[in-house]
């Protein structure tokens, strides 16, 4: 994890006990009308996502460090949107429909509550192709630098119940616009 010093400057995160909260009412409803796969699938999309920081973990030598770079490359808004017209395309096999809306709802809680805790500058700064257009750099991709969003959010893995309940609704509005219409 590096040296004792980084844990505590990027500890102001979105802790997972947040964003399993987040996603447990999104999964039910998922789950009632979908089965068990697409609460999995709306699970993996607000919970294991954060398993892409494992690129920018082995990119900065076995160190978490964001100084310079930022990857994280399942953590966009853009695939939110690739997975909403995915689920609504006659294209894509009608079982796999709910699935990739059910992940789209998932990553939608995810990455609100990561947002409203991690604070960049634009919403550009969770689009991961801006990211790559801006060759992954911090400050280029809408990202204070390192030591001065340290300074403006030293406030330390704190409770984010109102950020939760917040990210709880999204993922819940983009299950309800994607739903299918019935006759």
């Amino acid at each position: 994890m590096g040296h004792p010093g980084q844990a505590k400057r990027f500890a102001n995160v979105a802790q997972p006990l947040w964003h399993t909260l987040a996603s447990v009412i999104p999964a039910m409803v998922v789950g009632e009308r979908h089965g068990a796969l697409a609460a999995g699938s709306l699970l993996a999309g607000a919970i294991a996502v954060d398993g892409d920081h494992l690129v920018d973990w082995a990119l900065n030598g076995g160190r978490e460090d964001y100084t310079r770079r930022i990857v994280v490359p399942a953590h966009g808004w853009d695939i939110v949107v690739a997975c909403v017209i995915a689920s609504r395309t006659n294209s894509v096999p009608a079982a796999f429909r709910p699935l990739a809306l059910a992940f789209a709802a998932g990553l939608a809680c995810h990455l609100t509550l990561d947002h409203m805790v991690n604070r960049p500058e634009t919403i550009l700064g969770y689009v991961f192709t801006w990211r790559i257009w801006n060759g992954f750099d911090r400050l280029r991709c809408g990202w204070l630098p390192a030591s001065e969003w340290t300074r403006s959010y030293r406030t330390s893995q704190r409770a984010a119940p109102t950020e939760t309940l917040i990210a709880t609704l999204v993922g819940l509005a983009i299950l309800m616009a994607g739903r299918e219409r019935r006759p």
